[in-house]
This record gives C-alpha cells, sequence and structure tokens, in this order.
C-alpha cells in the first residue's frame, strides 16, 4: 500500500513537471512566432515547427482541466486518464447515460401533456410538473456537457459545437424555469413540450441503431477506442439511417420555427414591451428563447448537412479509388497473360 502511495506521489510530481515544461514551451513558441513575423528566418521557422510538435506530445500526457465550465463544476483539477481502461470507461458511462435517460426523455414529455390538457383545469395548480421537467432538463444538458468536455481532454472525437449545443440547451431550460406563469407561457408549453417528446423518439431510433453498430465498427477498426455518436445529428450516413434524414431536419426546422414564433409573439403583442422596463414580467424569457431556439436549430441543421455532404463525398472518393485499383489490376493482369 505504502509503494502504491509513494507511486502516485511521483506520478503526480512528474505530471506537475510535465505542465511546467508545456507552459515553458508554449510561451516560447509563442516569442518565436513573433519574430519570425519580424525576420522571417528559415531558422526561426524550423525552430516553431519543433516546438509545436513537442508541444502536441505534452497535451497528450499533461494534467488538464480545459474548459471554463470544467473549472466551474469540478474546480482547477485534472480530468485527464492515463489508463486506455479508465478512458473506455469514460467514453462506454457516456453512452451508457445516453440510453439510460433517452427513455425518461420520451416520457417526462407525454406526462407533461396529460397535465396540462387534462388535469390543468380541475387541480389547482399543476405548474410544478412543468418546473420538474425543466429541472430535469438542465440536469441532463449539464451532465452531457460536463462529461463531453472531459472526453474531449480524453481524445475524443466529440466536435466542440455539440458541447456548445448543451450550454444553449441548458440555458435555455434555465429561461424556462425563471418564466412566470403566464398566458403566453401555457400557450407555447405544448408546442415545446411536443418539440422533446419527438427528438426524443428520434434519438431512441439513432441510439439503437449506433449501439448495434458500435461494436462491429471498434471489432473492424473503423472507429478509434474514444469515438462517439450524437443523437442530435448524423456521424456516419449508412443506408439504414437514409430515411432518419428528413425526421431530423423536421426536428431542426420546428425549433428554428419555435424561436421565430417567440421573436413574432414579442413583436405583435399590444402588451408585451409596452411598459416600463421594471414592469416586465416575461419579455426577457420570450426574447432568449426565440434567440436560442434559432441558433440550436440552424447550427443543427448545418451541422447535419455538413455530415450529409462530408459522407458522401468520402464515399465517392473510395469508390474511385477502389474503381482504379480494380483498373489497374485488370491491366497488371493482361500484361502477365
Amino acid at each position: 500500500m505504502k509503494e502504491f502511495q509513494k507511486l502516485m506521489l511521483r506520478t503526480t510530481e512528474l505530471q506537475d513537471k510535465v505542465k511546467g515544461i508545456s507552459l515553458r514551451t508554449k510561451r516560447e513558441l509563442k516569442a518565436c512566432e513573433r519574430s519570425a513575423k519580424n525576420l522571417g528566418s528559415r531558422e526561426i521557422s524550423g525552430a516553431i515547427h519543433t516546438l509545436e510538435r513537442q508541444l502536441a506530445r505534452f497535451r497528450e500526457i499533461r494534467p488538464e482541466t480545459r474548459s471554463f465550465f470544467c473549472r466551474i463544476m469540478l474546480g482547477r483539477v485534472n480530468i485527464k486518464c492515463f489508463s486506455d481502461r479508465e478512458r473506455v470507461r469514460l467514453r462506454d458511462e457516456y453512452n451508457k447515460f445516453k440510453v439510460r435517460t433517452n427513455l425518461i426523455f420520451i416520457l417526462f414529455p407525454l406526462v407533461v401533456l396529460f397535465f396540462h390538457y387534462y388535469l390543468r383545469h380541475a387541480w389547482l395548480d399543476t405548474h410544478w410538473i412543468n418546473i420538474f421537467h425543466h429541472l430535469w432538463l438542465l440536469y441532463y444538458y449539464v451532465s452531457l456537457a460536463l462529461r463531453e468536455n472531459i472526453l474531449l481532454v480524453n481524445g475524443s472525437n466529440i466536435r466542440p459545437w455539440w458541447i456548445y449545443h448543451h450550454y444553449l440547451s441548458a440555458a435555455g431550460t434555465v429561461v424556462w424555469l425563471v418564466w412566470p406563469l403566464t398566458e403566453t407561457y401555457l400557450s407555447f408549453v405544448p408546442y415545446v413540450t411536443c418539440l422533446c417528446f419527438y427528438t426524443g423518439l428520434v434519438q431512441a431510433i439513432q441510439i439503437m441503431f449506433y449501439k448495434k453498430r458500435d461494436y462491429a465498427n471498434r471489432a473492424l477498426g473503423k472507429t478509434e477506442h474514444m469515438d462517439v455518436s450524437y443523437p442530435e445529428t448524423l456521424t456516419e450516413l449508412p443506408k439504414e439511417l437514409l430515411l432518419l434524414i428528413p425526421f431530423l431536419f423536421v426536428a431542426h426546422i420546428w425549433q428554428m420555427g419555435l424561436g421565430f414564433s417567440f421573436l413574432h409573439t414579442l413583436y405583435t403583442s399590444p402588451t408585451l414591451f409596452s411598459q416600463n422596463w421594471t414592469a416586465w414580467r416575461e419579455e426577457l424569457q420570450i426574447f432568449w428563447s426565440g434567440v436560442i431556439g434559432i441558433i440550436l436549430g440552424f447550427c443543427n441543421f448545418v451541422s447535419t448537412v455538413l455530415t450529409i455532404y462530408t459522407k458522401t463525398n468520402t464515399k465517392q472518393k473510395m469508390q474511385v479509388e477502389k474503381e482504379e485499383k480494380e483498373q489497374l489490376m485488370l491491366l497488371f493482369t493482361d500484361k502477365k497473360e
């Protein structure tokens, strides 16, 4: 036990040294870049290239907290894992979290809709179910963002946009939590809740597919150990998921439409923004719900289009390369004969 503690202490000391060397190399790199701009020397350019390679190696092993979000949630602690087993466990726990929470993502909106349409007029107060729903969504998006930041530090392929997506989604749930119970609020509850339900169904289909495909891809070496998928869009484009593309676009357009609907309500309502700013009750909530909805819907739409474009081009290039190889093989065979 004492030997283990000594080794762990030695490891921590080495990590601190690596971090110090990494920061010093980063400062030297910036100084060289400034000198290169002034002098344009080949020797300095070579030194910059060497320092960049050293810095890249240090980044792989130095302790990291990475983002401001992680520092807020965890403090300035090391979130990098140096064991492959621990990294794989991080990835697996992330995937399990998405699978386990997806059922709640689908069922909770149904409960909210049931309360909204059937119990709201019979019971004295049903607003608490909406509050619980958005509290759960806040927990869900913050958990995803935190897990994804940790995965990114440990070599995952997560695109930064999806982390920002979950930041914005969490901010949107906070907006709804501080929105007072008004007629405007109640009028938008069914539309937002139905979008949550629809998104949950689309995610469920994707999760089922990726769960089956994940093991086969890793066994064949088509994906790295830390690669993950995103339920909100596509990460690959097999034939089985082509039918899902229209449903994804519907979700993105629906979200954008809701955002514009919020802003339209704000613009056309005779009572909103008509009073002094000290008397505002829901104006800012409507405005930010609209802005966040438009940003999320538009960026998700662009991300899906880019994925389709990239994967289609990759498949075409692979097909062309395959045909060229076959032609070369035929020519080689003919010459032999």
